[in-house]
Order: structure tokens, then C-alpha cells, then sequence
């Protein structure tokens, strides 16, 4: 896929798996010795509604290292800044707006006092899926405890994980001074075939809980698409609640030595919000396309996300967040000799319901990242 160059940085560790080794977990220390990367990146987007129209361009930055202080202990650390120049105007938010960040998507001690159990704790990229998902994979404060049963070709996982969703940047604080927000994940996941296998699977099924989000959580997600009551920052109120379930699933196929196919796909349920609001899905066909010297990889996509499927402020932007539904086309090309990868993608958004601060929206990404292994 190419989310990676659409709002947020590219992700270059999975360090939210959950049927594959935990961070730190003796199955992923044997591989090698203590690592670190740096990822560079060039960005640029574009996006053009009503309401919002802003180009911005601008580098990146991700360091990912790992450090394994023995058989049970280990180290993960994934942080990155952004910075964006460009023009942009917006009626409602400063959403489209260049600027500069700096973010971190993992800081975390990771322990496996027995095999299968393991636990980990601090920053964690938290995720609902490690395949397609509708909620966007972010670093939260909290823990995560995994059992994980099975070997390279087949695996069975289940994890639960207590976090305290915060803003996507470490700049910021969606905390209210009276209210403790709090998301709870349950995930069963499993995976079956390696990576040398004609066909491989993946699929996991997440319950998910959010309670207590904060007013200004609420007020940011009213003018990306969730029902919202209350005026002004301090008294907006998510109209729904947010429980429910997440299913998710990848289908690798290798049709010949140089093409293969991804089939990748999510759906999504809010149980606390009524029907014709409540539900999400996407689904993804990506042809891989291996020759000497480039592997090439076209995408195309439907998406559809009602209003209060969940928290807009953790939906993903790439495709407008909520009340949307349309679709994406794009391309990733990863030249191996050059180390270099570029990617564009397009996306038409569309709004599913009326609603006064959201309008049919185009989004155009483009790409280019490196990434540099430092130990």
C-alpha cells in the first residue's frame, strides 16, 4: 500500500503484530543482533473540497532501533518528525495546514518471561490489525498482554491491550482535566503460510471499547464527520459511544516467479451507534509485479465509512476520515539496487451523508523514501 505518504509518516517496523514475534521476543532477536534504521522521506499532497484546499510538500524523518538486553528483555523505539511548507485554506479547521511535527509511534519495554506469554508497556503503536484496517495504527501510552501458539508457517495469537488514546502528536494533550480516556482492545489473530509459500493468510477479529474521550477530541472529530452535541471546545460530547468489532483479513498468492496478487480487506461495526452510521468497510486489490531490479505494486480500492464508526481523530485521513466513502488508486515502485521507493496514490472521497462541514473531496499523495541501517 501506499498509505505511508498520505498524512502520517511511513511505517517501518511492525511493531504491532500480533500473530507474528513480539518486539523484542526471542523468536525476532534471533535474527540478528541489536538493529537500527533511519528512514528519509520527501512528501507531498494535495487536497481539493469545498471547505479545504491545501498543497503541501515536505521530508521526513523515522528512526526505528531495537535493543535486546538478554533472553527475556528487549527495547523498541520507533520515533519521527515531519515538516511541511505550502499554501492552504480552510474554512472550518486548520486541517490541510503545513506544519511541522515531531511524533512517536513506539517506546516501549517488551518481556517474555515464558514461552507463548508476553507482555509489553509504555508507547506502543497500537492497531487494530496488522492487515487493512479502518482505525489508524498510533502510538498510545499503555500495555499489551499476547499469547502467541505456533511457528513460522502457522500461528494462533490473542492479545489484549489498555491504552490512553492521546493526540497523534507528542505536542499535544487530548485530555481532559475531570475525564481519563481509555481503549480497550481483545484480538484473536492467526496466520497461516510463509513467505516462500504460493498462498499465505492472515486474519484477525478485534472488540474494541473507547470511554471517556475528551471534549477536544470530540470538537477536532465534528468537522471530519462524527455526530457531535455540545458547542465550543469544552462542552462538544461524542453523540455515540464506540464498542464494537473489527474484522480483518490478507490473502497472499504468488502466481508466477515475477507476479503475485494482495487481496486485503476490513469491515467494522459500532455497536453503540444506530444503523446508517455505525458501519465501515474497504477492501484493496494489489497486483505485485517482480522484475530484476524493481518490484512495482498497483493499488486499487473501495472505501466506505459512516459518520460514527469511530473516533474521526483516529480514522485515517489518507481517505477523509468519516462519512466518506470512494475510492483510491495508486502505485508503489521499490527500486532495490537504488534503495529507493516512490509512490503516488489517488483518492475521491465522497461524503455519505449531508452534513454542513463535510464535502466531496479529492486527495492526491506522492512519495519518496530510503531507509539507511544504521546498526
Amino acid at each position: 500500500m501506499v498509505t505511508a505518504v498520505a498524512a502520517t509518516a511511513p511505517s517501518l517496523a511492525n511493531v504491532g503484530e500480533i500473530a507474528a514475534p513480539m518486539p523484542g521476543s526471542r523468536e525476532s532477536a534471533a535474527r540478528g543482533k541489536p538493529s537500527a534504521a533511519l528512514t528519509v522521506s520527501v512528501n507531498g499532497r494535495r487536497i481539493h473540497d469545498q471547505y479545504v484546499k491545501s498543497s503541501t510538500a515536505g521530508p521526513g524523518l523515522e528512526l526505528a532501533a531495537q535493543h535486546r538486553f538478554n533472553g527475556k528483555l528487549a527495547a523498541d523505539l520507533v520515533v519521527g518528525a515531519l515538516m511541511n511548507s505550502g499554501t492552504a485554506s480552510s474554512l472550518f479547521t486548520t486541517e490541510g495546514q503545513p506544519s511541522s511535527s515531531v511524533y512517536m509511534s513506539e517506546a516501549s519495554l517488551s518481556w517474555e518471561p515464558v514461552d507463548p506469554i508476553a507482555f509489553r508497556g509504555g508507547v506502543i503503536e497500537t492497531r487494530f490489525s496488522t492487515n487493512q484496517s479502518i482505525f489508524r495504527s498510533t502510538g498510545f501510552p499503555g500495555v499489551m498482554e499476547r499469547a502467541r501458539f505456533g511457528g513460522d508457517r502457522y500461528s494462533l495469537a490473542l492479545a489484549a491491550t489498555q491504552t490512553m488514546p492521546t493526540a497523534l502528536g507528542i505536542s499535544k494533550n487530548y485530555v481532559d482535566s475531570d475525564r481519563q480516556p481509555y481503549l480497550l482492545l481483545h484480538t484473536i489473530g492467526g496466520a497461516a503460510g510463509a513467505e516462500d509459500d504460493r498462498v499465505s493468510l492472515s486474519a484477525s477479529l478485534t472488540h474494541f471499547l473507547f470511554s471517556d474521550l475528551p471534549a477536544n477530541a470530540a470538537q477536532d472529530s465534528r468537522f471530519v464527520g462524527n455526530s457531535v452535541v455540545g458547542l465550543g471546545a469544552s462542552a462538544a460530547r461524542f453523540q455515540y459511544g464506540f464498542q464494537g468489532f473489527e474484522a480483518s483479513a490478507l490473502l497472499r498468492a504468488r502466481l508466477s516467479r515475477a507476479m503475485g496478487v494482495e487481496l486485503k480487506g476490513a469491515s467494522l461495526r459500532n455497536q453503540d451507534a444506530p444503523e446508517g452510521k455505525n458501519s465501515g468497510y474497504n477492501a484493496t486489490v494489489t497486483p505485485v509485479i517482480g522484475l530484476a531490479s524493481v518490484e512495482i505494486k498497483p493499488e486499487v480500492g473501495y472505501f466506505h465509512n459512516e459518520s460514527d464508526t469511530l473516533p474521526a481523530s483516529y480514522t485515517s485521513t489518507g481517505v477523509g476520515s468519516n462519512n466518506r466513502e470512494g475510492w483510491l488508486a495508486g502505485v508503489k515502485a521499490k527500486f532495490k539496487d537504488e534503495n529507493v521507493t516512490l509512490s503516488a496514490r489517488w483518492v475521491e472521497a465522497n461524503k455519505i451523508d449531508p452534513n454542513p462541514y463535510t464535502a466531496d473531496r479529492t486527495i492526491f499523495t506522492v512519495g519518496l523514501e530510503t531507509t539507511y541501517d544504521l546498526l
